[in-house]
Protein backbone atom coordinates (compact mmCIF):
# COMPACT_ATOMS: atom_id res chain seq x y z
CA UNK A 1 0.00 0.00 0.00
CA UNK A 2 2.83 2.40 0.79
CA UNK A 3 4.27 1.85 -2.66
CA UNK A 4 0.89 2.69 -4.22
CA UNK A 5 0.69 5.87 -2.17
CA UNK A 6 4.15 6.98 -3.28
CA UNK A 7 3.39 6.20 -6.92
CA UNK A 8 0.13 8.13 -6.69
CA UNK A 9 1.93 11.20 -5.31
CA UNK A 10 4.52 11.02 -8.11
CA UNK A 11 1.75 10.63 -10.68
CA UNK A 12 -0.01 13.77 -9.45
CA UNK A 13 3.19 15.84 -9.47
CA UNK A 14 4.25 14.50 -12.86
CA UNK A 15 0.86 15.24 -14.41
CA UNK A 16 1.02 18.84 -13.15
CA UNK A 17 4.44 19.28 -14.73
CA UNK A 18 3.47 17.68 -18.06
CA UNK A 19 0.24 19.67 -18.45
CA UNK A 20 2.06 22.98 -17.91
CA UNK A 21 5.46 22.19 -19.41
CA UNK A 22 4.69 24.18 -22.56
CA UNK A 23 4.85 27.34 -20.46
CA UNK A 24 8.56 26.76 -19.77
CA UNK A 25 9.38 28.22 -23.20
CA UNK A 26 7.27 31.33 -22.61
CA UNK A 27 8.44 34.85 -21.89
CA UNK A 28 7.24 37.74 -19.78
CA UNK A 29 3.80 39.10 -20.71
CA UNK A 30 1.27 41.74 -19.68
CA UNK A 31 1.86 42.89 -16.08
CA UNK A 32 5.15 40.95 -15.96
CA UNK A 33 6.75 44.04 -17.51
CA UNK A 34 5.46 46.14 -14.62
CA UNK A 35 6.21 43.76 -11.77
CA UNK A 36 9.40 42.17 -13.08
CA UNK A 37 11.12 43.44 -16.21
CA UNK A 38 11.03 47.16 -15.38
CA UNK A 39 10.99 46.75 -11.60
CA UNK A 40 14.36 48.02 -10.38
CA UNK A 41 13.50 47.14 -6.77
CA UNK A 42 13.94 43.39 -7.35
CA UNK A 43 17.41 43.75 -8.87
CA UNK A 44 18.97 43.40 -5.43
CA UNK A 45 18.33 41.23 -2.40
CA UNK A 46 19.94 43.73 -0.06
CA UNK A 47 17.61 44.82 2.74
CA UNK A 48 14.71 42.46 1.89
CA UNK A 49 12.67 44.14 4.62
CA UNK A 50 11.99 47.02 2.23
CA UNK A 51 9.63 44.77 0.27
CA UNK A 52 7.45 44.66 3.38
CA UNK A 53 7.64 48.36 4.30
CA UNK A 54 7.68 50.06 0.89
CA UNK A 55 4.73 49.17 -1.39
CA UNK A 56 6.48 51.00 -4.23
CA UNK A 57 8.82 48.01 -4.57
CA UNK A 58 5.94 45.89 -5.90
CA UNK A 59 6.23 47.24 -9.44
CA UNK A 60 7.83 49.70 -11.83
CA UNK A 61 7.37 53.36 -11.03
CA UNK A 62 6.72 54.35 -14.65
CA UNK A 63 3.28 55.84 -14.42
CA UNK A 64 2.10 53.33 -11.84
CA UNK A 65 1.08 53.95 -8.27
CA UNK A 66 1.50 50.98 -5.93
CA UNK A 67 -1.94 49.33 -5.81
CA UNK A 68 -0.93 45.97 -4.38
CA UNK A 69 0.99 44.88 -1.32
CA UNK A 70 2.26 41.34 -1.77
CA UNK A 71 5.70 41.55 -0.20
CA UNK A 72 6.40 37.82 -0.13
CA UNK A 73 5.66 37.57 -3.83
CA UNK A 74 7.98 40.53 -4.48
CA UNK A 75 10.67 38.86 -2.38
CA UNK A 76 10.21 35.67 -4.41
CA UNK A 77 10.65 37.72 -7.59
CA UNK A 78 13.87 39.19 -6.19
CA UNK A 79 15.15 35.67 -5.46
CA UNK A 80 14.29 34.57 -8.99
CA UNK A 81 16.01 37.66 -10.39
CA UNK A 82 19.15 36.79 -8.42
CA UNK A 83 19.06 33.17 -9.61
CA UNK A 84 17.92 33.52 -13.21
CA UNK A 85 18.35 37.17 -14.18
CA UNK A 86 15.71 38.01 -16.77
CA UNK A 87 15.86 34.60 -18.49
CA UNK A 88 12.17 33.56 -18.34
CA UNK A 89 12.79 29.80 -18.24
CA UNK A 90 13.83 29.76 -14.57
CA UNK A 91 10.87 31.91 -13.55
CA UNK A 92 8.42 29.62 -15.33
CA UNK A 93 10.13 26.52 -13.93
CA UNK A 94 9.62 27.86 -10.41
CA UNK A 95 5.92 28.41 -11.12
CA UNK A 96 5.41 24.92 -12.55
CA UNK A 97 7.24 23.36 -9.60
CA UNK A 98 5.12 25.32 -7.14
CA UNK A 99 1.93 24.19 -8.86
CA UNK A 100 3.12 20.57 -8.76
CA UNK A 101 3.73 20.94 -5.01
CA UNK A 102 0.24 22.37 -4.61
CA UNK A 103 -1.22 19.42 -6.51
CA UNK A 104 0.45 17.01 -4.09
CA UNK A 105 -0.86 19.05 -1.14
CA UNK A 106 -4.37 18.91 -2.61
CA UNK A 107 -3.95 15.13 -2.87
CA UNK A 108 -2.98 15.01 0.81
CA UNK A 109 -6.01 17.15 1.69
CA UNK A 110 -8.29 14.71 -0.13
CA UNK A 111 -6.67 11.74 1.60
CA UNK A 112 -7.26 13.42 4.97
CA UNK A 113 -10.91 14.04 4.08
CA UNK A 114 -11.69 10.67 2.50
CA UNK A 115 -9.12 8.26 3.91
CA UNK A 116 -9.77 5.80 6.68
CA UNK A 117 -7.47 4.02 9.09
CA UNK A 118 -6.11 0.84 7.39
CA UNK A 119 -7.09 -1.10 10.49
CA UNK A 120 -10.74 -0.19 9.95
CA UNK A 121 -11.12 -0.96 6.23
CA UNK A 122 -10.17 -3.79 3.90
CA UNK A 123 -7.46 -3.36 1.23
CA UNK A 124 -10.02 -3.10 -1.57
CA UNK A 125 -11.77 -0.15 0.04
CA UNK A 126 -8.42 1.50 0.81
CA UNK A 127 -7.40 1.17 -2.84
CA UNK A 128 -10.73 2.63 -4.02
CA UNK A 129 -10.34 5.63 -1.74
CA UNK A 130 -6.75 6.15 -2.90
CA UNK A 131 -7.84 6.05 -6.56
CA UNK A 132 -10.65 8.55 -6.01
CA UNK A 133 -8.39 10.99 -4.14
CA UNK A 134 -5.72 10.66 -6.82
CA UNK A 135 -8.29 11.36 -9.54
CA UNK A 136 -9.41 14.52 -7.75
CA UNK A 137 -5.83 15.73 -7.33
CA UNK A 138 -5.08 14.94 -10.99
CA UNK A 139 -8.02 17.07 -12.10
CA UNK A 140 -6.65 19.93 -10.03
CA UNK A 141 -3.17 19.37 -11.46
CA UNK A 142 -4.19 19.53 -15.12
CA UNK A 143 -7.41 21.56 -15.28
CA UNK A 144 -7.12 24.39 -17.85
CA UNK A 145 -8.44 26.85 -15.26
CA UNK A 146 -5.02 26.65 -13.57
CA UNK A 147 -3.15 27.78 -16.69
CA UNK A 148 -3.28 31.51 -16.03
CA UNK A 149 -1.94 31.13 -12.48
CA UNK A 150 0.92 28.90 -13.66
CA UNK A 151 1.86 30.35 -17.07
CA UNK A 152 1.64 34.01 -16.09
CA UNK A 153 4.57 34.85 -13.81
CA UNK A 154 2.72 37.81 -12.26
CA UNK A 155 0.23 35.32 -10.84
CA UNK A 156 2.92 33.77 -8.63
CA UNK A 157 1.07 35.20 -5.65
CA UNK A 158 -1.83 32.79 -6.23
CA UNK A 159 0.52 29.80 -6.25
CA UNK A 160 2.44 30.97 -3.18
CA UNK A 161 -0.62 31.94 -1.15
CA UNK A 162 -2.36 28.61 -1.57
CA UNK A 163 0.84 26.66 -1.13
CA UNK A 164 1.04 28.14 2.36
CA UNK A 165 -2.70 27.70 3.00
CA UNK A 166 -2.60 24.03 2.00
CA UNK A 167 0.51 23.55 4.14
CA UNK A 168 -1.32 25.19 7.05
CA UNK A 169 -4.24 22.77 6.64
CA UNK A 170 -1.80 19.86 6.70
CA UNK A 171 -0.11 21.25 9.83
CA UNK A 172 -3.51 21.70 11.51
CA UNK A 173 -4.63 18.18 10.71
CA UNK A 174 -4.13 17.09 14.33
CA UNK A 175 -4.09 18.84 17.73
CA UNK A 176 -0.91 20.27 19.21
CA UNK A 177 0.40 23.68 20.21
CA UNK A 178 3.34 23.49 17.85
CA UNK A 179 1.02 22.60 14.96
CA UNK A 180 -1.25 25.51 15.90
CA UNK A 181 1.63 27.99 15.93
CA UNK A 182 2.94 26.63 12.62
CA UNK A 183 -0.51 26.94 11.04
CA UNK A 184 -0.78 30.57 12.15
CA UNK A 185 2.68 31.36 10.74
CA UNK A 186 1.86 29.71 7.42
CA UNK A 187 -1.37 31.70 7.13
CA UNK A 188 0.55 34.93 7.72
CA UNK A 189 2.93 33.97 4.91
CA UNK A 190 -0.04 33.18 2.68
CA UNK A 191 -1.64 36.59 3.27
CA UNK A 192 1.69 38.30 2.54
CA UNK A 193 1.76 36.44 -0.77
CA UNK A 194 -1.71 37.47 -1.93
CA UNK A 195 -4.86 38.91 -0.41
CA UNK A 196 -7.03 35.96 -1.46
CA UNK A 197 -5.63 33.94 1.47
CA UNK A 198 -7.46 36.11 4.02
CA UNK A 199 -10.46 33.80 3.83
CA UNK A 200 -8.54 30.68 4.91
CA UNK A 201 -9.58 31.07 8.55
CA UNK A 202 -13.21 30.47 7.49
CA UNK A 203 -12.27 27.34 5.54
CA UNK A 204 -10.67 25.65 8.55
CA UNK A 205 -13.89 24.79 10.48
CA UNK A 206 -15.45 23.47 7.26
CA UNK A 207 -12.41 21.29 6.65
CA UNK A 208 -12.35 20.00 10.23
CA UNK A 209 -16.07 19.21 10.20
CA UNK A 210 -15.57 17.11 7.06
CA UNK A 211 -12.69 15.04 8.48
CA UNK A 212 -13.35 11.43 9.55
CA UNK A 213 -14.33 11.21 13.20
CA UNK A 214 -11.22 9.28 14.24
CA UNK A 215 -8.86 12.08 13.11
CA UNK A 216 -11.09 15.11 13.61
CA UNK A 217 -9.67 17.63 16.11
CA UNK A 218 -11.87 18.39 19.12
CA UNK A 219 -14.44 21.08 18.43
CA UNK A 220 -12.89 23.39 21.00
CA UNK A 221 -9.53 23.05 19.26
CA UNK A 222 -11.08 23.86 15.89
CA UNK A 223 -12.76 27.04 17.11
CA UNK A 224 -9.70 28.17 19.08
CA UNK A 225 -7.59 27.75 15.96
CA UNK A 226 -10.18 29.51 13.82
CA UNK A 227 -10.08 32.46 16.23
CA UNK A 228 -6.28 32.54 16.10
CA UNK A 229 -6.25 32.48 12.30
CA UNK A 230 -8.87 35.24 12.24
CA UNK A 231 -6.62 37.30 14.53
CA UNK A 232 -3.66 36.72 12.19
CA UNK A 233 -5.84 37.87 9.28
CA UNK A 234 -6.88 41.00 11.17
CA UNK A 235 -3.23 41.75 11.97
CA UNK A 236 -2.44 41.43 8.27
CA UNK A 237 -5.13 44.00 7.42
CA UNK A 238 -3.77 46.40 10.03
CA UNK A 239 -0.23 46.02 8.67
CA UNK A 240 -1.44 46.49 5.11
CA UNK A 241 -3.31 49.66 5.94
CA UNK A 242 -0.31 51.08 7.79
CA UNK A 243 1.97 50.50 4.80
CA UNK A 244 -0.23 51.26 1.81
CA UNK A 245 -0.70 54.90 0.73
CA UNK A 246 -4.12 56.40 1.41
CA UNK A 247 -6.55 56.52 -1.51
CA UNK A 248 -9.26 59.01 -0.52
CA UNK A 249 -11.24 58.44 -3.73
CA UNK A 250 -11.53 54.66 -3.18
CA UNK A 251 -13.22 52.42 -0.61
CA UNK A 252 -10.87 50.83 1.96
CA UNK A 253 -8.66 48.04 0.55
CA UNK A 254 -10.13 48.55 -2.93
CA UNK A 255 -8.24 48.48 -6.23
CA UNK A 256 -10.90 50.58 -7.93
CA UNK A 257 -14.30 52.13 -7.29
CA UNK A 258 -17.63 50.32 -7.49
CA UNK A 259 -19.20 50.43 -10.97
CA UNK A 260 -22.04 52.82 -11.68
CA UNK A 261 -24.88 51.68 -9.46
CA UNK A 262 -22.58 50.99 -6.54
CA UNK A 263 -22.69 47.77 -4.56
CA UNK A 264 -25.90 46.57 -6.22
CA UNK A 265 -24.25 46.82 -9.63
CA UNK A 266 -21.26 44.93 -8.24
CA UNK A 267 -23.64 42.24 -6.99
CA UNK A 268 -25.15 41.87 -10.46
CA UNK A 269 -21.65 41.63 -11.90
CA UNK A 270 -20.73 38.97 -9.35
CA UNK A 271 -23.79 36.86 -10.14
CA UNK A 272 -23.10 37.08 -13.87
CA UNK A 273 -19.53 36.04 -13.12
CA UNK A 274 -20.78 32.86 -11.41
CA UNK A 275 -22.14 31.74 -14.79
CA UNK A 276 -18.80 32.65 -16.41
CA UNK A 277 -16.92 30.58 -13.81
CA UNK A 278 -19.24 27.61 -14.27
CA UNK A 279 -18.62 27.64 -18.00
CA UNK A 280 -14.84 27.86 -17.50
CA UNK A 281 -14.96 24.85 -15.16
CA UNK A 282 -17.28 22.49 -17.02
CA UNK A 283 -16.58 23.57 -20.62
CA UNK A 284 -12.87 24.50 -20.52
CA UNK A 285 -12.43 25.26 -24.21
CA UNK A 286 -11.27 28.46 -25.86
CA UNK A 287 -9.28 31.19 -24.19
CA UNK A 288 -11.36 32.94 -21.49
CA UNK A 289 -9.87 36.18 -20.21
CA UNK A 290 -10.60 38.69 -17.45
CA UNK A 291 -14.01 40.31 -17.23
CA UNK A 292 -12.84 43.80 -16.32
CA UNK A 293 -14.99 46.23 -14.36
CA UNK A 294 -13.92 49.11 -16.61
CA UNK A 295 -14.36 47.47 -20.00
CA UNK A 296 -17.03 44.77 -19.63
CA UNK A 297 -20.62 45.92 -19.26
CA UNK A 298 -22.32 45.20 -15.94
CA UNK A 299 -25.85 43.76 -16.29
CA UNK A 300 -28.36 46.55 -15.79
CA UNK A 301 -31.02 44.46 -14.08
CA UNK A 302 -31.35 41.54 -11.71
CA UNK A 303 -33.64 40.09 -14.36
CA UNK A 304 -30.78 39.79 -16.84
CA UNK A 305 -30.49 36.11 -17.94
CA UNK A 306 -26.84 35.89 -16.92
CA UNK A 307 -27.66 37.24 -13.45
CA UNK A 308 -30.60 34.85 -13.03
CA UNK A 309 -28.53 31.88 -14.19
CA UNK A 310 -25.64 32.84 -11.91
CA UNK A 311 -27.98 33.21 -8.94
CA UNK A 312 -29.46 29.78 -9.69
CA UNK A 313 -26.01 28.19 -9.76
CA UNK A 314 -25.05 29.94 -6.52
CA UNK A 315 -28.19 28.82 -4.67
CA UNK A 316 -27.79 25.28 -6.01
CA UNK A 317 -24.20 25.11 -4.78
CA UNK A 318 -25.23 26.29 -1.31
CA UNK A 319 -28.04 23.72 -1.11
CA UNK A 320 -25.76 20.96 -2.37
CA UNK A 321 -23.19 21.87 0.26
CA UNK A 322 -25.75 21.91 3.07
CA UNK A 323 -27.41 18.68 2.02
CA UNK A 324 -24.14 16.82 1.42
CA UNK A 325 -23.65 16.38 5.15
CA UNK A 326 -26.97 14.60 5.54
CA UNK A 327 -26.29 11.49 3.43
CA UNK A 328 -22.84 11.13 4.95
CA UNK A 329 -20.66 12.77 2.32
CA UNK A 330 -19.16 15.63 4.39
CA UNK A 331 -16.18 16.00 2.05
CA UNK A 332 -18.60 17.05 -0.69
CA UNK A 333 -20.18 19.53 1.71
CA UNK A 334 -16.75 21.00 2.37
CA UNK A 335 -16.16 21.09 -1.37
CA UNK A 336 -19.29 23.02 -2.33
CA UNK A 337 -19.32 25.45 0.60
CA UNK A 338 -15.53 25.81 0.72
CA UNK A 339 -15.40 26.79 -2.95
CA UNK A 340 -17.97 29.52 -2.37
CA UNK A 341 -16.13 30.77 0.71
CA UNK A 342 -12.82 30.80 -1.18
CA UNK A 343 -14.36 33.07 -3.83
CA UNK A 344 -15.56 35.74 -1.38
CA UNK A 345 -12.39 37.92 -1.57
CA UNK A 346 -12.68 38.14 -5.38
CA UNK A 347 -16.45 38.68 -5.55
CA UNK A 348 -16.01 42.51 -5.83
CA UNK A 349 -19.08 42.92 -3.61
CA UNK A 350 -17.23 43.55 -0.35
CA UNK A 351 -14.13 45.14 -1.88
CA UNK A 352 -14.22 46.23 -5.55
CA UNK A 353 -11.48 44.79 -7.76
CA UNK A 354 -10.38 45.69 -11.27
CA UNK A 355 -11.65 42.35 -12.59
CA UNK A 356 -15.08 40.86 -11.96
CA UNK A 357 -13.87 37.43 -13.02
CA UNK A 358 -10.60 35.81 -14.02
CA UNK A 359 -9.29 32.27 -14.36
CA UNK A 360 -6.68 32.83 -11.66
CA UNK A 361 -9.49 33.64 -9.20
CA UNK A 362 -10.58 30.00 -9.46
CA UNK A 363 -7.27 28.65 -8.17
CA UNK A 364 -8.26 28.82 -4.45
CA UNK A 365 -11.65 27.22 -5.17
CA UNK A 366 -10.37 24.28 -7.22
CA UNK A 367 -9.01 22.26 -4.25
CA UNK A 368 -12.49 22.38 -2.75
CA UNK A 369 -14.29 21.53 -5.98
CA UNK A 370 -12.15 18.47 -6.66
CA UNK A 371 -13.07 17.28 -3.15
CA UNK A 372 -16.66 17.00 -4.45
CA UNK A 373 -15.44 14.86 -7.36
CA UNK A 374 -13.34 12.66 -5.09
CA UNK A 375 -16.13 12.25 -2.52
CA UNK A 376 -18.64 10.98 -5.03
CA UNK A 377 -15.92 8.93 -6.71
CA UNK A 378 -15.37 7.08 -3.43
CA UNK A 379 -19.07 6.57 -2.94
CA UNK A 380 -19.57 5.24 -6.46
CA UNK A 381 -16.53 2.97 -6.24
CA UNK A 382 -17.74 1.36 -3.02
CA UNK A 383 -21.25 0.71 -4.33
CA UNK A 384 -20.66 -0.11 -8.00
CA UNK A 385 -19.94 -3.63 -9.28
CA UNK A 386 -16.43 -4.43 -10.47
CA UNK A 387 -17.19 -3.92 -14.18
CA UNK A 388 -18.58 -0.44 -13.62
CA UNK A 389 -15.60 0.45 -11.46
CA UNK A 390 -13.28 -0.42 -14.35
CA UNK A 391 -15.35 1.68 -16.73
CA UNK A 392 -15.27 4.54 -14.24
CA UNK A 393 -11.49 4.30 -13.97
CA UNK A 394 -11.18 4.44 -17.77
CA UNK A 395 -13.50 7.45 -17.91
CA UNK A 396 -11.46 9.16 -15.21
CA UNK A 397 -8.23 8.55 -17.06
CA UNK A 398 -9.79 9.92 -20.27
CA UNK A 399 -11.02 12.99 -18.38
CA UNK A 400 -7.57 13.73 -16.97
CA UNK A 401 -5.90 13.20 -20.35
CA UNK A 402 -8.39 15.47 -22.08
CA UNK A 403 -8.06 18.23 -19.51
CA UNK A 404 -4.28 17.96 -19.70
CA UNK A 405 -4.31 18.39 -23.48
CA UNK A 406 -6.59 21.42 -23.16
CA UNK A 407 -4.26 22.92 -20.54
CA UNK A 408 -1.28 22.35 -22.86
CA UNK A 409 -3.15 24.08 -25.69
CA UNK A 410 -4.29 27.01 -23.55
CA UNK A 411 -0.75 27.62 -22.30
CA UNK A 412 0.49 28.46 -25.81
CA UNK A 413 -0.79 32.06 -26.07
CA UNK A 414 1.02 33.00 -22.86
CA UNK A 415 4.41 32.80 -24.62
CA UNK A 416 4.44 36.54 -25.49
CA UNK A 417 2.21 39.62 -25.53
CA UNK A 418 1.38 39.42 -29.23
CA UNK A 419 0.14 35.82 -28.86
CA UNK A 420 -1.79 36.65 -25.69
CA UNK A 421 -3.78 39.53 -27.14
CA UNK A 422 -4.31 37.75 -30.45
CA UNK A 423 -5.84 34.83 -28.52
CA UNK A 424 -8.09 37.20 -26.57
CA UNK A 425 -9.40 38.73 -29.80
CA UNK A 426 -9.86 35.33 -31.46
CA UNK A 427 -12.01 34.29 -28.54
CA UNK A 428 -13.95 37.56 -28.48
CA UNK A 429 -13.28 39.99 -31.38
CA UNK A 430 -15.18 42.77 -29.61
CA UNK A 431 -13.22 42.48 -26.36
CA UNK A 432 -12.00 46.02 -25.51
CA UNK A 433 -9.11 44.70 -23.41
CA UNK A 434 -7.81 42.80 -26.41
CA UNK A 435 -7.71 45.94 -28.57
CA UNK A 436 -6.03 47.90 -25.79
CA UNK A 437 -3.45 45.15 -25.32
CA UNK A 438 -2.74 44.94 -29.06
CA UNK A 439 -2.39 48.73 -29.23
CA UNK A 440 -0.03 48.88 -26.29
CA UNK A 441 2.06 46.04 -27.72
CA UNK A 442 2.38 47.88 -31.05
CA UNK A 443 3.28 51.06 -29.17
CA UNK A 444 5.94 49.25 -27.12
CA UNK A 445 7.61 48.03 -30.31
CA UNK A 446 7.37 51.36 -32.11
CA UNK A 447 4.69 50.28 -34.59
CA UNK A 448 2.91 53.58 -34.22
CA UNK A 449 0.49 53.32 -37.13
CA UNK A 450 -0.85 49.94 -35.93
CA UNK A 451 -0.92 51.19 -32.34
CA UNK A 452 -3.00 54.22 -33.29
CA UNK A 453 -5.56 52.08 -35.11
CA UNK A 454 -5.88 49.57 -32.27
CA UNK A 455 -6.17 52.25 -29.57
CA UNK A 456 -8.72 54.10 -31.69
CA UNK A 457 -10.79 50.90 -31.80
CA UNK A 458 -10.48 50.55 -28.05
CA UNK A 459 -11.52 54.18 -27.59
CA UNK A 460 -14.72 53.49 -29.53
CA UNK A 461 -15.64 50.90 -26.90
CA UNK A 462 -14.49 52.98 -23.93
CA UNK A 463 -14.76 56.72 -24.62
CA UNK A 464 -14.53 57.55 -20.89
CA UNK A 465 -11.28 55.67 -20.32
CA UNK A 466 -8.77 58.35 -19.46
CA UNK A 467 -5.88 55.90 -19.57
CA UNK A 468 -6.59 55.14 -23.24
CA UNK A 469 -6.45 58.83 -24.10
CA UNK A 470 -3.23 59.19 -22.13
CA UNK A 471 -1.73 56.29 -24.08
CA UNK A 472 -2.72 57.93 -27.37
CA UNK A 473 -1.14 61.19 -26.20
CA UNK A 474 2.09 59.31 -25.50
CA UNK A 475 1.83 57.71 -28.94
CA UNK A 476 1.54 61.07 -30.69
CA UNK A 477 4.47 62.47 -28.72
CA UNK A 478 6.62 59.56 -29.86
CA UNK A 479 5.38 60.02 -33.40
CA UNK A 480 6.37 63.68 -33.24
CA UNK A 481 9.92 62.66 -32.40
CA UNK A 482 9.97 60.45 -35.51
CA UNK A 483 8.58 63.22 -37.72
CA UNK A 484 10.68 66.09 -36.42
CA UNK A 485 13.34 65.60 -39.08
CA UNK A 486 10.87 65.47 -41.99
CA UNK A 487 10.15 68.41 -44.28
CA UNK A 488 6.87 70.09 -43.41
CA UNK A 489 5.52 69.43 -46.90
CA UNK A 490 6.44 65.71 -46.89
CA UNK A 491 3.96 63.00 -46.09
CA UNK A 492 5.44 61.46 -42.97
CA UNK A 493 2.95 58.87 -41.66
CA UNK A 494 -0.53 57.75 -42.70
CA UNK A 495 -1.38 61.01 -44.39
CA UNK A 496 -0.02 63.22 -41.62
CA UNK A 497 1.48 66.26 -43.34
CA UNK A 498 3.45 67.94 -40.56
CA UNK A 499 4.74 67.32 -37.04
CA UNK A 500 2.61 70.22 -35.76
CA UNK A 501 -0.54 68.26 -36.53
CA UNK A 502 0.75 65.39 -34.39
CA UNK A 503 1.53 67.77 -31.53
CA UNK A 504 -2.01 69.10 -31.71
CA UNK A 505 -3.31 65.53 -31.40
CA UNK A 506 -1.08 64.90 -28.38
CA UNK A 507 -2.39 68.07 -26.73
CA UNK A 508 -6.02 67.16 -27.47
CA UNK A 509 -5.66 63.60 -26.15
CA UNK A 510 -3.89 64.78 -22.98
CA UNK A 511 -6.57 67.40 -22.37
CA UNK A 512 -9.32 64.80 -22.85
CA UNK A 513 -7.66 62.37 -20.43
CA UNK A 514 -7.35 65.01 -17.70
CA UNK A 515 -10.93 66.20 -18.26
CA UNK A 516 -12.24 62.63 -17.90
CA UNK A 517 -10.32 62.12 -14.68
CA UNK A 518 -11.57 65.45 -13.34
CA UNK A 519 -15.17 64.55 -14.19
CA UNK A 520 -15.47 60.91 -13.10
CA UNK A 521 -12.39 60.44 -10.89
CA UNK A 522 -9.06 58.76 -11.39
CA UNK A 523 -10.22 55.30 -10.33
CA UNK A 524 -13.19 55.10 -12.67
CA UNK A 525 -11.15 56.60 -15.49
CA UNK A 526 -8.40 53.94 -15.01
CA UNK A 527 -5.90 56.54 -13.92
CA UNK A 528 -3.74 57.19 -10.88
CA UNK A 529 -1.74 60.08 -9.53
CA UNK A 530 1.51 59.05 -11.21
CA UNK A 531 -0.18 58.64 -14.61
CA UNK A 532 -1.88 61.99 -14.14
CA UNK A 533 1.48 63.66 -13.49
CA UNK A 534 3.04 61.96 -16.52
CA UNK A 535 0.12 63.04 -18.72
CA UNK A 536 0.36 66.64 -17.53
CA UNK A 537 4.09 66.65 -18.19
CA UNK A 538 3.55 65.28 -21.70
CA UNK A 539 0.81 67.83 -22.31
CA UNK A 540 3.14 70.63 -21.28
CA UNK A 541 5.97 69.29 -23.47
CA UNK A 542 3.65 69.10 -26.48
CA UNK A 543 2.34 72.62 -25.84
CA UNK A 544 5.86 74.08 -25.59
CA UNK A 545 6.90 72.30 -28.80
CA UNK A 546 3.77 73.64 -30.45
CA UNK A 547 4.56 77.15 -29.25
CA UNK A 548 1.42 77.71 -27.18
CA UNK A 549 2.74 79.12 -23.90
CA UNK A 550 -0.76 79.69 -22.54
CA UNK A 551 -1.60 76.01 -22.99
CA UNK A 552 1.72 75.05 -21.38
CA UNK A 553 0.96 77.15 -18.29
CA UNK A 554 -2.52 75.70 -18.07
CA UNK A 555 -1.31 72.11 -17.76
CA UNK A 556 1.81 72.52 -15.63
CA UNK A 557 1.98 69.68 -13.07
CA UNK A 558 1.16 70.75 -9.52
Amino acid sequence: MRRRVLLAALLVAGAAVLAHARGLSGGFVYDDHRFIVRNRAIESLEDPGRFFTDPGTAGAAQGVEPDVWRPLRTLAFAVDRALFGLAPFGWHLAGVALHAANAVLVWLLLLRLLGRSPARIDPGEAAARLRACTLGALVFAVHPATVEAVAWVSSRGDLLAWFFVLLAFEALHRPGRLRTALGALLLALACLSKESAVIAFALLPLRDAALPADVRPPRATTWARTGLLAAVTAAYFVARQSVMPAAPDLPPLAQTDFPDGGRLAATRGMLASVLWYAKVLVWPFGFPFDRNVHTDPVPLSFGDPTVVAGAGILVSAVLAGVLAWRPGVPAAGFGWLGALVAMIPVSSVLVPLKAFAAERFLYPALPCLVAVLAAFGVRAALRAPARRRRLAMAAGAALVAGLGLLAWHRTGPWRDDASLWAAVLREEPMNPRGWEGVGFEHLRHGRLSEAERALSTYREFQPLDGKAHAQRAALFLRLHQDLTGLDASAEGWEGVKAPRFVLAQAIAESRTAVEIWSRIGLARGRGDRALLRATLEGWRTAALEYGDLGEARRCSPT
